[in-house]
């Protein structure tokens, strides 16, 4: 088992701390906040998908595995699986956030729609967004395709789970797209 690199956990909170600050997020919007801190992927620990269409989309190895088969299989069976996102920085999450807030996006509506960096499921590289096309199904109509029928029925077999289902604690919209890969 790998140790903790105490020095990149520091720099990660840090740079957590600072970010959360400049996106002017306050003790009292985390006070309530329900989702939990994750463990930040190092980059050494990243892999590209092989594929050079989403090679800019990068999981940790047995992620990446077990999406590849996931993704092969669901090709056997007639359904395509396209990877939308995967591995996200703290400073990544936290531009995605940055770009809501300079069109207006009240602070608690994204919240609601985007992890705050830090406790974003991306940042672990076990996270994984699929679409049904190499655009972007990140919508809730995702879960009336047929992709999201067999991603309901087989991806536990690969390791992996719908992490925001409907009513889940963790107070993000329903994400049906949005699946982590468990060790």
């Amino acid at each position: 088992m790998r140790q903790p690199d105490w020095d990149q956990e520091r720099d990660n909170e840090q740079t957590r701390s600072s970010l959360l600050a400049a996106l002017g997020v306050t003790a009292m919007d985390l006070a309530d906040y329900a989702p939990p801190l994750q463990p930040i992927a190092s980059e050494d620990a990243l892999q590209p998908f092989p594929s050079q269409d989403f090679s800019h989309i990068r999981l940790t190895e047995p992620a990446l595995g077990a999406a590849i088969r996931l993704i092969e299989s669901a090709a056997n069976d007639n359904v395509r699986l396209y990877p939308i996102s995967g591995f996200r920085s703290l400073d990544y999450q936290a531009e995605l956030i940055q770009r809501k807030l300079q069109h207006g996006t009240a602070l608690e509506t994204i919240m609601r729609v985007n992890a705050l960096p830090g406790y974003s499921e991306h940042h672990t590289g076990e996270a994984l967004d699929l679409g049904t096309s190499a655009e972007t199904d990140l919508e809730t109509p995702f879960e009336e395709t047929r992709a999201f029928e067999w991603l309901a029925k087989h991806a536990h077999e690969f390791r992996f789970t719908l992490s925001y289902p409907r009513d889940h604690a963790h107070g993000f919209i329903y994400e049906p797209w949005h699946w982590r890969y468990k060790p």
